[in-house]
């Protein structure tokens, strides 16, 4: 009888400690199932003093599980830096610990192209945020048609497309037409923000080079695809 007992207690002293641990449970929720005020009530449970939950919403742009979100901390002479590089995965949400007091913003992106922006992000010895970015742009078709010196269609040369932060987006080769395939890509949202292509093709004196201009293109329902044109030095 005794040993009953014993065996009762301690399944109620483990319930306890379950009930007791369980501010830790926000983190294997769905992001469907978990309110803002669970995920603030987590900032508050576990003293998320220096910490950010970040959530994101994947709102109109059908984000990749590896879409990037920056923490930016103002400086002093009132620039900001990188203070840390997070890749968002399929869990929709991350928990960053350990930040430098000071003010913060957070930049979700995709291929090196802001999709949001949230600003005015303190963070302090008693003081944690929650914050959610949304992918707020279209995907679209972006195809480049690239021609030689007089206008005729350059066969075999290759386009890499890259972020304005020299990140490489996507990449094909040219057909008889001098076109590439379509190559999706999300839309430019912000200013600053922007595509470039390099094209490469063989030359006289060996493989040439050649840059486009500045691609900011804001996709919509209506108009959702753009061609490029690329004029080389080729002959």
């Amino acid at each position: 009888m005794r040993a009953y007992a014993y065996a009762i207690m301690a399944a109620a002293c483990f319930i306890g400690m379950a009930v007791l641990g369980c501010t830790h449970i926000y983190y294997n929720k769905p992001i469907a199932e978990t309110s803002e005020n669970d995920m603030r009530k987590v900032l508050v449970d576990d003293s998320f003093a220096n910490s950010i939950i970040i959530v994101l919403r994947r709102g109109r742009l059908s984000l990749p599980d590896d879409c990037q979100c920056d923490l930016l901390r103002q400086q002093s002479d009132g620039t900001w830096s990188v203070e840390r590089r997070i890749t968002i995965d399929s869990k929709d949400y991350v928990v960053v610990r350990a930040l430098k007091p000071g003010l913060y913003r957070a930049e979700l992106t995709f291929y090196g192209v802001r999709q949001d922006v949230v600003d005015g992000l303190a963070i302090g010895p008693q003081k944690g945020q929650y914050v959610e970015l949304k992918g707020q742009g279209l995907v679209g078709c972006l195809r480049f048609k690239v021609v030689k010196d007089d206008g005729n269609p350059l066969e075999n040369a290759f386009v890499v497309l890259y972020s304005q932060r020299d990140f490489p987006v996507r990449d094909s080769g040219t057909n008889k037409a001098g076109e590439t395939i379509p190559l999706w890509i999300a839309s430019v949202l912000y200013p600053g923000d922007h595509y470039f292509a390099k094209v490469y093709y063989p030359g006289k004196t060996g493989l040439q080079v050649g840059t486009s201009e500045k691609i900011a293109v804001n996709f919509t329902k209506e108009s959702h695809t753009r061609t490029v044109l690329i004029r080389t030095n080729a002959n």
